[in-house]
């Protein structure tokens, strides 16, 4: 059974040099890297070590409606090629980029291929996702995570959710936003574990 994982990254910051020192300040503040680091791009070489096949979705990354949307039927139809000569499809999202995994689902027409999304650090707007009943649904977050519940407080007017009803819900503490990128040594489940090696786990089982 051929099996492949689609991962996405999130919005990208934008710096202006006459606003250099109050955004480092803000960036800094709510735990966002402003380097824009490739970590799509380093997950995937860790989880291909791994023997795990992955493709990289790259999208403008742009807070804004349209780019989202635009982002989101461009993914339906990577997917959709994808399909043809895979029979199951895990989607890793990260941040902004679950926004644009979940609304692509509704545009794919092999959407019987998607066998897991995993949402990290995602701004939900709904705490129910209308996603097909055969795809399992993982979402990671941490509680400390300041500019999460910004993302939901301005892009959700407060009405976000960093929890989803319908999902696995599962909480990483003391987990800072771009931390969600780094390989980093982590607890979860009264365990230690480097962060790379869980999302691997969750991603496999």
């Amino acid at each position: 059974m051929k099996k492949l994982v689609i991962l996405i990254e999130g919005s990208k910051t934008k710096t202006f040099p006459f606003l250099k020192s109050l955004q480092k300040r803000f960036y800094d503040y709510y735990g966002v890297d402003i380097k824009n680091s490739d970590w799509c791009k380093v997950l995937q070489n860790y989880l291909l070590e791994n023997n795990i096949e992955t493709k990289i979705f790259k999208w403008n990354g742009r807070i804004s409606s349209s780019s989202i949307l635009n982002a989101s039927k461009t993914l339906a139809e990577f997917i959709d090629r994808l399909a043809e000569r895979c029979d199951e499809i895990t989607i890793f999202s990260k941040s902004l980029g679950g926004i644009v995994a979940a609304k692509s689902v509704g545009f794919c027409l092999k959407k019987d291929r998607i066998r897991k999304i995993i949402f990290v650090a995602t701004p939900h707007r709904n705490k129910k996702l209308l996603l097909p009943t055969h795809t399992r649904i993982i979402n990671v977050y941490s509680p400390d995570d300041k500019y999460l519940h910004l993302a939901n407080n301005v892009l959700n007017l407060g009405l976000g959710s960093i929890r989803i009803i319908n999902a696995r819900n599962i909480p990483l503490n003391n987990v800072r936003h771009s931390e969600f990128n780094k390989n980093i040594l982590i607890k979860c489940n009264n365990r230690k574990i480097r962060l790379f090696h869980f999302y691997k786990d969750i991603i496999t089982n």
